[in-house]
């Protein structure tokens, strides 16, 4: 596992991926800190987070791009398959990689607030909060692309769906306030949910029966739910684009508070996604 970490990170920071990513992520936070606390005297580093975190972000899908995508389309992913390691090592092992890196800009950003406080007052307590939830929004943001990348043997399509999946993620709270409230809404809603549930486990497992299970059990619990009390349905919609937004969780953050609930929604869709993607490598190994 430890030779999977050091050859993906070195491959990283030797291509033109690694330092592009940090490059990318770093002329954002110095534009914002120079406009923020520079320019402007504001003593609240959140601002630059919160400002800075979209567009740094974007980023995140060279590093995820190539992690299976470029193995499979070179058919190097068949010598994965005789390393003493299982699959779940090996997903592992390229995600920490992927994290270190991203973990490198992250680290010089955290110096700012320490730097910005030798020069006046600067909110450490909410500056460093904040810094928290955008690492963690990252973490699951990477789990997500490496996913992807899973998918398919084109660097290109990984990319393009990685930064689409961000970019949802990122308009889904504004979004969810242009839907309707109605229940019958919130069915149809839970309906298209199973269907995206049932396409994903078509894509993993290529079995009909498991995609037909997947897909049945979520419209018989979608009906049922609406048979049995269709009132408490009504907003559901708005509140599940709400809930799974990756960026609307870290408004807390913001304000100085650790959101417990947050971080444990983090941490649940980095292991979902990376369960996802040692179950989408694996079935490939058998096929």
């Amino acid at each position: 596992m430890s030779a999977i970490f050091g050859k993906e990170f070195k491959s990283s920071m030797r291509s033109m991926t690694g330092p592009i990513f940090i490059a990318f992520v770093l002329l954002w936070y110095g534009i914002y800190t120079t406009l923020y606390c520079l320019e402007r005297s504001y003593s609240e580093f959140e601002y630059v987070i919160s400002s800075a975190s979209f567009l740094s972000l974007l980023a995140l899908p060279l590093l995820t791009m190539r992690t299976f995508a470029e193995e499979r389309h070179r058919g190097a992913d068949k010598l994965l398959y005789s390393l003493p390691v299982g699959t779940a090592s090996t997903v592992v092992a390229k995600y920490l990689s992927a994290l270190a890196v991203f973990a490198i800009p992250t680290a010089v950003v955290a110096l700012y607030p320490l730097a910005l406080s030798k020069f006046g007052e600067v909110y450490l307590n909410t500056a460093y909060s904040s810094l928290f939830a955008y690492f963690l929004a990252g973490a699951a943001l990477i789990a997500i692309g490496i996913f992807i990348s899973s998918l398919t043997d084109s660097q290109v399509i990984a990319a393009i769906v990685s930064l689409g999946a961000i970019i949802l993620l990122f308009f889904l709270p504004s979004l969810s306030e242009s839907l309707p409230t109605t229940s019958s809404f919130s069915l149809l809603f839970l309906v298209i949910l199973s269907c995206l549930a049932a396409g994903i486990s078509w894509v993993i497992s290529k079995s009909a029966a498991v995609t037909a299970a997947v897909l049945g059990a979520g419209v018989v619990a979608s009906v049922a739910a609406y048979a049995i009390n269709r009132t408490a349905l009504e907003g559901l919609a708005a509140k599940l684009l709400n809930g799974i937004s990756i960026f609307e969780r870290m408004n807390e953050f913001f304000y100085g508070r650790l959101d417990i609930a947050a971080i444990i929604y983090y941490i649940s869709i980095t292991a979902l996604f990376l369960f996802l993607t040692a179950l989408s490598v694996e079935k490939r190994r058998w096929n």
